[in-house]
């Protein structure tokens, strides 16, 4: 058993992958995946969201792939970074956690540029 923490780099749950999600993390020393059973996923929901996470688990290895079968996890908070929300099909950016309906009727930020006011702390008009 290991135990690690890092930042959320990406997040999936694949519809192919039985419930299955994968989680990679990220420190200062690398990323690792993470993989979490559909019971753990249904019991630590809320951790799993989260922009940064610790886990305790199983270091798997296979060829050249390495990551770790999750046992339990916890919030890693005071940490600037990650990505937080609901896992995506394909990975990359999530959305943020507005809930799933809007997540899944895709108004959610990150849909359109459009829908995300201009912050004016960091807006200026040029000329």
């Amino acid at each position: 058993m290991i135990t690690i923490a890092g930042v959320v780099i990406m997040r999936q749950r694949p519809p192919t992958a039985k419930g299955f999600m994968f989680i990679t993390l990220e420190d200062e020393t690398g990323f690792l995946q993470c993989v979490v059973r559909p019971k753990l996923y249904k019991q630590y929901y809320d951790t799993l969201i989260q922009p940064s996470i610790i886990f305790r688990g199983q270091l798997q290895a296979t060829g050249g792939w390495r990551g770790i079968i999750v046992h339990e996890a916890w919030p890693l908070e005071g940490v600037f970074g990650g990505y937080s929300g609901f896992p995506s099909a394909s990975g990359g950016q999530d959305h943020l956690d507005d809930g799933a309906d809007v997540v899944l009727t895709g108004k959610a930020f990150g849909d359109s540029a459009a829908a995300i006011p201009p912050d004016p702390d960091t807006v200026r008009k040029v000329g």
